[in-house]
């Protein structure tokens, strides 16, 4: 069994924590941050047998190692793909049923079934009796959530979102988004009932978004801020709420 450190990710607020140093283990083991490490365990074939999170992740490590099970002991199929975990501290067991061609039809929870259903493109089309469906490019237009999305035909950029009332994902509301020269999101606006809602500006640092503002908003009061790292695309750092709590993610393997 091979045992591996992951990164140290954490939650902490504007005054116990620097945001412009690079941490060192130790420097974030001797600070007043709540944080989280995570020790990966491996087998000899590189698949991965268990996460074990301290501090606020904790609920979710889980374990593929099951010895006393009759099928799938290491919880890796015959061809070395993921099928069985277990999330011991949530008393959750979960076993992944794909097809012959690897989609997986059956997400098991404690032995109830959930049921997927794919088109035949290989579009998910059903989860546990609730439809998706798509459009003639492949863009999904009605979500088993319940909600509703329109694409521009021109691009391939989402249009509109309706979220329902009730829906277990998105903002309940009609979400219309807009996009600048460079294909980049720059607003969004949330209408319910015909009254705005919430409108949205996003500001940037060439590809990366830096900012999001409530529309008219002054500089000095962002409500979403990220930091990102040297790797495209790599947030380290999101500021909420005025810089009242921050989820950093620190540079450090071991």
């Amino acid at each position: 069994m091979i045992s591996r450190k992951r990164p140290l990710y954490c939650f902490a607020s504007v005054s116990s924590a620097s945001c412009n140093a690079t941490p060192t283990e130790s420097k974030v083991a001797s600070s007043p941050l709540k944080f989280a490490t995570c020790v990966v365990n491996y087998d000899e074939n590189n698949n991965k047998q268990s996460e074990t999170w301290t501090g606020p992740l904790a609920p979710w490590s889980f374990t593929t190692k099951d010895p006393s099970a009759n099928e799938f002991p290491s919880g890796y199929d015959e061809e070395n793909r993921f099928r069985r975990f277990t999330q011991s501290s949530q008393s959750k067991d979960y076993d992944l049923i794909r097809s012959d061609i690897g989609n997986i039809t059956n997400r098991q929870l404690n032995g109830t079934d959930q049921i997927q259903t794919f088109n035949e493109i290989y579009q998910l089309s059903d989860i546990a009796g609730t439809s998706q469906t798509y459009d003639a490019n492949g863009n999904l237009i009605t979500s088993r959530t319940g909600m509703s999305l329109s694409w521009q035909n021109s691009n391939g950029r989402l249009k509109r979102t309706n979220v329902p009332s009730g829906a277990t994902a998105g903002i309940p509301g009609t979400n219309d988004y807009g996009y600048d020269a460079e294909n980049r999101r720059v607003w969004k606006k949330i209408t319910r009932s015909g009254s705005m809602f919430e409108h949205t500006v996003y500001i940037y640092s060439d590809s990366n978004c830096i900012a999001e503002y409530n529309s008219g908003s002054p500089s000095a009061s962002p409500k979403i801020e990220y930091v990102y790292g040297q790797i495209v695309d790599s947030i380290v750092m999101i500021s909420r709420n005025n810089d009242t709590d921050r989820l950093r993610k620190c540079p450090i393997s071991c």
